[in-house]
């Protein structure tokens, strides 16, 4: 997009700080020079969001194996449009809600990883009670709930 530094391009900055690993999870597009970087780099793993849907078991099991230092960054984004309409980039076919309680059951039990952090975006809403906003703080609540 021609910014160094933007909401698109945050995961580009977070493997600028050299992490061992890199995890994305529910990528429904790439632009080409995303995708070819990604395939270039050898500790980043992406799990698209269509392949999740028919083998989200590859995806625990690559959670549960994970060791050291965790940090957990939710893009609102990530979510169908049916559960979270409210974002930047509403795109169809995104997780369900009930994915991202999966995701949290397993780095909970999983007691080789030291969470260090979380943090939730894209909440876009502007009216009370909209079920994004509502749906934001259920996740932030299931995470607190099984994490602190």
């Amino acid at each position: 997009i021609g910014e160094k530094d933007s909401h698109a391009t945050i995961m580009r900055r977070v493997h600028d700080l050299n992490p061992k690993e890199l995890i994305q999870i529910g990528i429904r597009s790439f632009s080409i020079e995303e995708k070819e970087f990604v395939e270039s780099q050898e500790n980043i793993t992406s799990f698209l969001a269509k392949d999740l849907f028919d083998d989200f078991d590859a995806l625990l099991e690559k959670l549960d194996s994970i060791e050291g230092k965790v940090y957990i960054s939710i893009d609102m984004d990530v979510i169908d449009p049916a559960f979270a309409p409210s974002v930047g980039n509403p795109t169809p076919n995104g997780l369900h809600p009930v994915d991202i309680e999966n995701i949290f059951e397993v780095l909970a039990n999983n007691e080789k990883i030291d969470l260090i952090g979380f943090d939730l975006v894209e909440v876009a809403s502007d009216r009370l009670g909209d079920i994004t906003a509502v749906l934001a703080a259920k996740i932030i609540y299931d995470f607190l709930s099984l994490f602190a």
